[in-house]
């Protein structure tokens, strides 16, 4: 349930394509409350987009049943983390392969975090009404279909609308998520499989969290959001030159506009579906 927004679609990481479309995955939650008898998966799938519309589906005839029923909880409110599968990362150099010729090398030879400290995604929120907030943050970067979405925000939906959004079945290049670009001697570098979270604390009205990518580029990387919720996100990113050079630093934030965006000098201002979503930059970073 985790990655399902607060609008009802799959956030998109990997090849998804744009705007959550479901594909089958809600009607696994169909399944998972068959199996495991617990109508919060139930609750769940009845949330996602198209809960009415996939009469054709497999999953979504084989498993209908009225024993057991949908029920709210509230299990998964609040910072949800989402552990890394032991299989991931005991495996990670061949389910986290990249496809071009290369870059499984260098991707293997980076150490990754040590396993207790590995995700697979972590949600933000607080309901799953549409007006609510929902952010996902990314775990693991790369394998089949796969992405750089390590540390990445995933995707930010507030007051029915996307605020920050990757999906997209060809946007595989760093440049198009929404992440931290290091270079260094003007140039890049892959982004690594596996990100960490160094710590993270969920309280009444406050909710904060540390991820971190190492030797990304000859540097340490740090994320570090604080949600106050239903109010705001801060971001605050550190990077940390582990090697000599000359870096430059780029943080990407994608958003959806009907217009052109407004860019001030420290914020940028997009309207979508007559709901308008304010980018606030709190460096001296110019704003592009």
């Amino acid at each position: 349930a985790a990655i399902i927004n607060n609008l009802g679609g799959i956030a998109g990481f990997g090849d998804t394509s744009g705007m959550g479309r479901p594909y089958e995955w809600p009607d696994l939650l169909r399944v998972a409350g068959w199996k495991l008898r617990d109508g919060r998966y139930l609750y769940a799938e009845q949330n996602s987009s198209g809960a009415n519309s996939r009469s054709g589906n497999f999953f979504h005839n084989t498993y209908s049943q009225d024993e057991i029923k949908p029920e709210k909880s509230d299990a998964a409110m609040g910072v949800d983390v989402i552990p890394l599968p032991d299989w991931v990362y005991e495996h990670r150099t061949e389910v986290l392969n990249a496809w071009r010729p290369g870059w499984k090398e260098f991707l293997d030879a980076i150490p990754p975090p040590p396993r207790d400290e590995c995700f697979d995604k972590i949600a933000f929120r607080t309901s799953m009404n549409s007006e609510d907030q929902y952010l996902i943050i990314g775990g693991q970067s790369w394998g089949f279909h796969g992405h750089p979405d390590a540390n990445a925000i995933i995707e930010y939906t507030d007051n029915k609308r996307y605020c920050l959004f990757d999906s997209g079945y060809f946007v595989p290049q760093t440049i198009e998520h929404n992440t931290l670009i290091v270079l260094r001697d003007g140039m890049f570098e892959l982004v690594p499989h596996l990100a960490g979270l160094a710590a993270m604390s969920d309280f009444d009205n406050i909710g904060m969290t540390q991820t971190y990518l190492n030797d990304y580029n000859g540097a340490n990387w740090r994320r570090n959001i604080v949600w106050n919720k239903e109010k705001y996100f801060l971001v605050i990113d550190e990077v940390e030159a582990l090697k000599p050079g000359d870096y430059g630093i780029r943080a990407v934030f994608r958003t959806l506009s009907d217009d052109k965006p407004e860019v001030g000098k420290d914020r940028v201002r997009a309207s979508y579906r007559s709901q308008a979503f304010n980018l606030l930059n709190a460096s001296q970073a110019q704003l592009k």
